[in-house]
């Protein structure tokens, strides 16, 4: 090394003034607090007159700094000349004796460390061991400092990330030796506690440089590392995904800017694909009957794919990327259908690697998915069924983004268009009854894109995400094909939510009460001139969903109290990622935007007499549903009705709630409603369009495959 900066140094000097600025450093911080403590009291007797302590006090806070930095360098001479760069054999070396240039210097050090004990792993084990211990706990030391510490960990990651993507190979290999006997006591390890430990702290360095910024070398030296399984480790074992960078600055590479987890989960997903994603386990056993229960627990819980997708999940910005990008549409089928999988009744594999030339089992298994066939020459085989919990959470972050023009809000609206696009119908014999955790996912896509779906019941073209009326500066809308027989996307995806009898009561309640809003705003002329009539849309929907009930056989009943109790428990509208628009209440303004009219509220009101489908005293309904009750309450939430018109209404409004329960309730609501023509008249030419669209469902959605509607 050369320049201004640098200063010759012997190695040997420098560590002796390391050693003695840390006994400094030792004895300041055994004394110092002890003397202040002392004299403090001393002149708080009223012994003596006060000084100022503040000197000593100061050298003991630098005292800390000065003993790394000096160690700092001491480790840097001994590295090069360690390395044969002396100063015409004199022992003596250049180095960068302060500041960033310093920092920098240690960190490229660090870094050829590790890839040094990485490359003599296989010859000497504790050695590398070792030196990978040493550059652990400088992680350690910079990780702790916080932002301060961030430049050292770009700099060594953007250096290191090579290793860095393999050091989880490298550390199974530590305690496997392919040269070794087959060890029975570890047949099941991939990664003992001392590794995982270690990958932990070298995951939460990466976090941290990637939030802080990596080069588009090093993020592409970690996305696309050789061995995939290997760089996943580091996020199975370091922080959340939420501490994880949510993009990546614009390069050649990557000009999407995508997220580094986006980018590893591809690449996973690609080397899945190719067969060549290997989980390494033990170092060539054969494992028998009474093994494979234990062996296929380990295996899921090392499947790189389930790490990437419960970390996209946590960081959500990276599984919108995933599912919204050019592997989503593929990545949502084999998901979306891994409940039965290929064959058919089985998912993807485990499989182990075949036979050596030596008659000896492969130390891995490489992971299958559905469809591929496996060589006979192949050992073990096991099912690989993802965890459908992970699956269900990575689902619905998928779509959680806002809504809007964003590149996050296309990202998601195109996730929610290849998840809608895959999801499976759960009639027939070939039919996928989706697990709960993933048709709550399914369920709350529906809820973000609601007057989507419905705008969708009469839409005759290719699914599409376009941005409203073809205007690049409005929000992103999906434009599902649902107007034909119940084979169509629209109809297979309501058709899985509508299975689950409490998602079906959840999504009927809230498209009734997203019909009643938009009604209430459609009365008040706040609706937007370039929407077209969404309460209308929205009872379409409603009898899309009566269809689709039918054609899976399931009765939605009238809900009781205690029905709508338990529903209103268990309703999880994802509030953060929505743009809410409450009922009772201020809402209307906000509906003269069009984002905010397609972010309308569906939180399903805890009065459920806005959801009831019939009531013993007067018939309310329009065909399937029942409207005036939910379409008054609307029109006296949004303050449409004057107050002078709501006089003498005590049996059937309660604080604001229209609430039918006393003896008179419903009769005395019907005479109020006779005893105002101007409110009602406007309802009931309404109601007429809606069941004009409503029948328009009925007539063009049975699935006469089915069971009828």
């Amino acid at each position: 090394m050369s320049g201004s900066d640098e200063v010759g140094v012997d190695p040997g000097r420098l560590g002796q003034a390391a050693s003695a600025l840390a006994n400094l450093r030792d004895v300041l911080a055994a004394n110092v607090p002890t003397i202040v403590n002392i004299m403090n009291e001393y002149w708080s007797s009223g012994a003596g007159s006060p000084v100022s302590l503040a000197a000593l006090q100061q050298a003991q806070s630098r005292s800390v700094d000065d003993a790394t930095q000096m160690q700092t360098r001491e480790q840097l001479a001994e590295a090069w000349l360690a390395q044969g760069v002396s100063l015409t054999g004199s022992g003596m070396v250049n180095i960068p004796f302060s500041g960033p240039a310093l920092d920098n210097a240690d960190a490229t050090v660090e870094a050829q460390a590790l890839a040094a004990a990485e490359a003599q792993a296989s010859k000497n084990p504790s050695a590398a061991r070792a030196k990978i211990a040493a550059v652990e706990q400088e992680i350690v030391e910079h990780v702790a400092d916080g932002k301060a510490g961030a430049p050292w960990l770009q700099d060594f990651y953007n250096d290191a990330a090579p290793s860095v993507a393999s050091l989880a190979s490298t550390l199974h290999g530590l305690e496997n030796s392919d040269d070794a006997l087959p060890n029975y006591q570890n047949r099941f390890t991939v990664l003992t506690e001392d590794d995982q430990k270690i990958l932990a702290t070298f995951g939460q360095g990466l976090a941290a440089a990637d939030a802080a910024g990596l080069s588009p070398e090093a993020v592409q030296a970690i996305a696309n590392a050789p061995d995939a399984w290997s760089a996943a480790m580091l996020v199975k074992f370091g922080p959340p995904g939420s501490l994880w960078a949510t993009s990546e600055p614009k390069s050649k590479q990557n000009p999407d800017e995508l997220s580094l987890l986006a980018l590893l989960t591809d690449h996973v997903y690609s080397q899945e694909q190719d067969g060549t994603l290997r989980i390494p386990i033990g170092n060539g056993s054969n494992y028998s009957a009474y093994d494979r229960d234990q062996l296929a627990n380990v295996l899921a819980d090392y499947d790189p794919l389930q790490v990437m997708m419960q970390a996209d999940a946590q960081n959500k910005d990276a599984a919108w990327q995933v599912m919204g990008g050019q592997d989503g549409s593929a990545l949502a089928k084999m998901l979306l259908n891994s409940v039965n999988g290929d064959l058919p009744g089985i998912d993807g594999r485990f499989v182990q690697g075949p036979l050596n030339g030596e008659d000896r089992y492969a130390p891995y298994f490489t992971l299958y998915p559905p469809g591929k066939s496996v060589d006979n020459s192949w050992g073990q085989i096991l099912i690989n069924s993802p965890d459908q919990n992970v699956v269900g959470a990575f689902l619905d972050a998928a779509t959680s983004a806002p809504r809007g023009n964003s590149p996050q809000a296309w990202y998601s609206a195109q996730a929610a268009l290849n998840i809608i696009l895959n999801t499976p119908s759960p009639i027939g014999n070939n039919g996928i009854t989706e697990d709960p955790a993933v048709q709550q996912a399914l369920l709350h896509t529906a809820q973000r894109y609601l007057l989507d779906l419905a705008e969708s019941t009469t839409f005759t073209y290719p699914s599409a995400v376009v941005p409203y009326g073809g205007d690049p500066h409005q929000l992103y809308v999906l434009k599902i094909l649902g107007d034909a027989d119940g084979t169509t996307p629209l109809s297979t995806f309501l058709q899985q939510i509508m299975a689950n009898g409490t998602d079906a009561k959840i999504l009927t309640g809230t498209t009734t009460t997203a019909m009643s809003q938009y009604y209430a705003l459609f009365a008040q002329g706040k609706i937007p001139t370039d929407v077209s009539d969404p309460d209308v849309s929205m009872a379409s929907l409603y009898a899309r969903l009566m269809v689709e009930a039918g054609n899976i056989r399931l009765n939605t009943a009238t809900l009781t109290d205690q029905q709508a109790e338990q529903v209103d428990s268990t309703i999880d509208f994802a509030k953060d990622a929505v743009t809410w628009l409450p009922v009772v209440g201020g809402y209307a303004e906000k509906a003269e935007s069009l984002a905010g009219l397609f972010g309308i509220s569906t939180d399903l009101p805890a009065d459920h007499t806005v959801i009831a489908q019939q009531n013993n005293e007067r018939d309310f309904a329009v065909s399937e549903t029942t409207v005036d009750v939910p379409m008054v309450q609307a029109l006296i939430s949004a303050g449409a009705v004057p107050a002078s018109d709501l006089t003498n209404t005590s049996s059937w409004l309660v604080n604001g709630k229209i609430t039918l329960t006393s003896p008179t309730a419903a009769a005395d609501f019907s005479s109020w409603e006779d005893a105002h023509p101007g409110t009602m008249d406007q309802l009931y030419q309404r109601e007429s369009q809606y069941q004009t669209a409503m029948n328009l469902q009925e007539g063009i959605a049975e699935n006469k495959a089915g069971s009828g509607g």
